[in-house]
């Protein structure tokens, strides 16, 4: 009996007390669908954003979808984690919350005002928790994982700057891109492209440059690339040889980019966001 009412004393100290180890046991870059499927008692999860609508709050869980993206656009390229760990949550109360039960004046918070009337933040870094209230209310719940604490999970730096010269990107007499498009919607470039092929005549040269999304096999990728030139080839009528594709690697989401060029120039240049090798 002693034990059960320490149990329950615990419980009623939350979330002040608990906030520290997440929520409902759901910790950023700790813990993974399975986790959030049984603290929450839900079927499935979503990618990369899975919504809740428990009966006294809306709960939001961010999921991190990418494996270690390096990008040279930036010195943060995201969290060395398996695919579907728990990148972050947001909890939207139904009923009023009050920021008392945060225990907000204490030491560890950090409390910043804005311009509209009553709107407060409050943040422990620490802890990895945010508040977004008004008046007094909590508006907004976020648990996120604290940079100080998790440095050893983040991904390499891009130790080779992006370099752009001679402003080569707009060289190509014409340029046009689209992402993972069904083929009928994909068509309606393909056909502008080979419109601006046969403007431009035989001293221009058309490039597909294909990127694959983050989780997208090389293979794939191609064979994507090879589908959009046979169709340029036997619909169309443009000569094979005016059509170069170009595996550039891979970004966060697959792409393709269509250029016109004048034959006398190189290739266009490439900027893939590195992934682990894909087959």
């Amino acid at each position: 009996m002693r034990r059960v009412l320490m149990f329950l004393f615990v419980l009623s100290a939350c979330p002040a007390l608990c906030f520290a180890q997440g929520w409902h046991g759901i910790q950023p870059l700790r813990s993974t669908c399975d986790d959030v499927k049984k603290a929450l008692k839900v079927d499935k999860c979503e990618y990369p954003n899975s919504i809740y609508h428990l009966q006294d709050e809306t709960v939001k869980v961010s999921f991190v979808t990418c494996p270690c993206p390096i990008t040279c656009d930036s010195e943060y390229g995201g969290w060395n984690v398996p695919f579907g760990t728990v990148a972050g949550l947001t909890r939207e109360p139904r009923k009023p919350l009050s920021v008392t039960e945060f225990e907000v004046t204490n030491s560890k918070w950090s409390k910043t005002s804005t311009d509209m009337m009553g709107e407060v933040y409050y943040d422990d870094h620490e802890a990895g928790v945010s508040l977004s209230t008004l008046n007094g209310t909590i508006l907004k719940i976020t648990y996120y994982a604290p940079l100080e604490k998790n440095e050893h999970l983040l991904c390499p730096k891009c130790s080779t700057p992006r370099v752009v010269t001679d402003n080569e990107e707009n060289r190509s007499l014409w340029l046009k891109g689209y992402g993972d498009l069904d083929f009928e919607d994909e068509k309606k470039f393909l056909i502008e492209f080979a419109g601006k092929l046969r403007e431009n005549g035989p001293n221009s040269i058309g490039y597909i440059v294909a990127y694959g999304g983050c989780r997208s096999t090389t293979k794939v990728t191609l064979q994507r690339a090879e589908r959009a030139k046979k169709y340029l080839v036997g619909t169309h009528g443009i000569p094979a040889s005016r059509i170069v594709i170009v595996d550039a690697g891979q970004q966060e989401s697959f792409e393709i980019h269509l250029h016109v060029r004048a034959r006398s120039l190189p290739p266009p240049r490439v900027f893939p966001t590195r992934y682990p090798a894909s087959p």
